[in-house]
């Protein structure tokens, strides 16, 4: 496991249970702001900490294990194509906080990082489809705009949009509702 510093081998791995995220964006800014609440389990007994990963430029305002205030650090990460722009947070335990599940509540905000789309150039090596914009807002379930515990890991998600006037929606999944 080469790149990985020991604390974070020694972390709990943690599993989504359930997202409840309410997002504000500002496309004419390019602003995301996320309050949040993440039920979990953890899976390591011994766990002092878990991580997940969220967008490198985004700023913790609030984080919360079981309601109590919960120290935490970050660690870069390595580019890859699926998360050029990542980081990881480290959690640290409240001191009365073991095993099971827990509830984390988050807020946090910023900006995306500006890299190309995909195929924007030949043989680039960096890309990204997230953006917020005036032009438009793309937000993909692959990508670290949300804290992104395990990557790849199938979520169901559902989702409510408030648009501005004019715009439409675009999505991969199957629409419930139009209001």
């Amino acid at each position: 496991m080469r790149g990985i510093p020991g604390f974070l081998l020694a972390g709990g791995r943690a599993t989504p249970v359930s997202y409840d995220l309410k997002t504000s964006i500002e496309p004419g800014w390019g602003n995301i702001a996320v309050q949040g609440k993440i039920e979990t389990s953890l899976e390591n007994a011994g766990a002092r900490s878990f991580r997940f990963d969220l967008h490198e430029t985004f700023v913790i305002k609030k984080l919360l294990v079981n309601g109590k205030e919960a120290g935490f650090s970050f660690v870069a990460a390595e580019p890859s194509p699926l998360k050029p722009a990542s980081k990881s947070v480290v959690v640290s335990l409240p001191p009365d906080i073991s095993q099971g599940k827990i509830r984390v509540g988050i807020e946090y905000e910023g900006q995306l990082k500006d890299i190309p789309e995909f195929n924007t150039f030949p043989d680039q090596k960096q890309a990204m489809d997230d953006q917020v914009n005036s032009r438009m807002v793309e937000l993909a379930g692959y990508s670290s705009w949300y804290p992104q515990f395990i990557f790849g890991q199938p979520l169901e998600v559902e989702l409510e949009l408030s648009l501005p006037q004019g715009w439409i929606s675009v999505c991969s999944g199957k629409k419930l509702e139009d209001r």
